[in-house]
């Protein structure tokens, strides 16, 4: 990525097409106020923060299988995931009383 440059106004662009000129005299810079670099940081470092947030919070409601031991993003995505998989099958099964009470509270 090239450095801090500045324009000058009316000149050629990269592309080869020419730039409409500005009332302003001064010249545009290519990169913004020097501080741009330190926020861009401060964002991701905040991203960041809120994704191991996620993580953690996620390797709470999920079964660990080695108690001990901290799992991986990547172990607690798989984890996740399988437990979800183990979830919905419950759903889907009938339980042994739902047969029953349906058979019983048919019309005859």
């Amino acid at each position: 990525m090239p450095s801090c440059t500045e324009v000058e106004l009316g000149t050629e662009a990269p592309s080869g097409l020419k730039r409409r000129a500005r009332p302003a005299i001064q010249p545009r810079r290519r990169c913004g106020a020097p501080d741009t670099g330190d926020r861009r940081n401060a964002r991701e470092r905040d991203r960041v923060r809120l994704v191991n947030l996620g993580f953690a919070n996620l390797q709470r409601h999920v079964p660990q299988h080695g108690a001990g031991k901290r799992m991986s993003k990547v172990d607690t995505l798989r984890s996740a995931s399988d437990y979800i998989r183990r979830l919905e099958l419950l759903l889907r099964e009938p339980e042994a009383g739902d047969t029953l009470r349906s058979v019983t509270s048919a019309p005859v």
